[in-house]
């Protein structure tokens, strides 16, 4: 009774920081970038009650599948509204989709610890912090991405038509949000584990390909009869587009041709803040790989695999890598609660140590500069800035170095063998 108590206080507390963060303020900023088009998209939609086919200013406009919109238009006839906070709330919903699933994996595959300090570091990472509040596909299409390896792993070990067609509808539903990166991903990253035990003899069976089958054609299905039900005036094909976008772009790409370097260093920028400890376990994982268990050895290659297939596309750009992020939340979880001591040494005691006096350092830049540079661009520049942005530096700096003071003690101290943490 004791733990499942436990369970509920830290699920409770977890989501309701969850909610927090990632809800609060959502629609306070105007719309920015790329958002407008997904407004007016949405927003056009409801206007002529055509769905499969979607205008900018009365223009075709294909570039992107069709379901993120649909998923915005759905919000605003349920609420009336049609507004920031709307447009951007699919995004909010498939991060904390993508929390649930981050937790779950570690849970599952290594310990309840693990799981939730996975968590808490997905959540307070500026990846996710950053793609949540936007209105894109981004944060859809991870949210896609990790709920295909979720059910991966959960059926894992009852391989069957059910399985198949399940994680197939996942990933074409994900595909139909934001692009094939929700389909290929996941088969990437899944393919290691296949090819342990000879588990890709599953992908021989028929009921396999019938799974397939109908994934393809749910797939496809909004694309065909947008194509067969297409006005005279409307010259994209979302088909041709399709193509364009995800293998033209990625073998020969006509844009986004960023350098081959590129996500050496956006990787560490998405995981801010917590990189010192992401470098850490990279560290320790070199030097001991063959003492590494087999789950931690296949999330480290599917966080390489990951960074090896964007790397590889001639196209390239910081949102593409977003998938890579719950992945390597996950290897510093793991880094931090279940590597044995004889295989971190001292490194994790250092990787700490560093990660504390950044985070204090953090805390006193964002409480004290923070309102200072809103002060200025309100009053020396006379910019029109939300009147809680100033409160909220204060707020979240304040929280952040209190955490910092509290939890010095801890990390102050040795840090327990993870046999030692949690005994039931």
């Amino acid at each position: 009774m004791t733990f499942i108590k436990k369970e509920w206080s830290e699920g409770l507390l977890f989501f309701v920081a969850a909610f927090f963060l990632l809800f609060w303020g959502l629609g306070v900023r105007s719309l920015w970038g790329s958002e407008g088009r997904w407004a007016e998209i949405a927003r056009e939609m409801l206007i002529s009650g055509d769905f499969f086919h979607p205008n900018i200013g009365g223009k075709p406009y294909f570039d992107k599948p069709l379901l993120t919109y649909w998923v915005i238009a759905a919000l605003s006839a349920a609420t009336g509204r049609l507004n920031e906070f709307i447009i951007r709330l699919p995004s909010g919903f498939a991060a904390i989709v993508t929390l649930v699933c981050t937790v779950y994996l570690g849970r599952r595959l290594w310990s309840r610890q693990a799981g939730w300090l996975a968590g808490g570091l997905l959540l307070t990472s500026y990846g996710l912090l950053m793609y949540s509040d936007v209105a894109s596909a981004e944060t859809e299409n991870l949210a896609a991405v990790m709920l295909a390896v979720t059910w991966y792993w959960i059926r894992r070990d009852r391989p069957g038509f059910v399985t198949f067609l399940v994680f197939y509808l996942i990933m074409f539903f994900g595909s139909n949000m934001k692009g094939l990166t929700a389909f290929v991903v996941p088969v990437l990253v899944i393919l290691p584990d296949l090819l342990r035990q000879r588990r890709w003899r599953w992908l021989l069976w028929p009921s396999h390909w019938l799974a397939l089958g109908i994934g393809v054609a749910i797939y496809f299905w909004p694309f065909v009869y947008a194509a067969l039900s297409r006005p005279e005036s409307y010259q994209q094909n979302g088909l041709a587009l399709v193509f364009q976008e995800n293998i033209v772009r990625y073998i020969r790409p006509f844009d986004h041709k960023g350098p081959i370097y590129l996500y050496l260093g956006v990787v560490p920028l998405l995981t801010l803040p917590w990189v010192p400890l992401l470098i850490g376990a990279l560290v320790v994982s070199i030097r001991s790989w063959r003492q590494l268990d087999g789950n931690t050895r296949w999330l480290i290659q599917a966080i390489v695999i990951i960074f090896a297939f964007f790397t590889l596309s001639g196209s390239r750009r910081n949102s593409y890598i977003l998938p890579i992020l719950p992945f390597c939340m996950l290897f510093i979880a793991v880094f931090l609660a279940e590597f044995p001591r004889e295989i971190v040494g001292r490194h994790r005691e250092r990787g700490l140590l560093i990660q504390k006096q950044v985070l204090v350092g953090a805390a006193i830049l964002e409480a004290v500069l923070g309102p200072l540079i809103v002060w200025i661009l309100i009053n020396k520049r006379g910019w029109e800035l939300p009147s809680l942005l100033g409160w909220s530096f204060l707020i979240i700096g304040a929280a952040t170095l209190m955490t910092g003071v509290l939890t010095n003690k801890v990390i102050g101290k040795t840090w327990p063998d993870p046999q030692e943490l949690y005994q039931y």
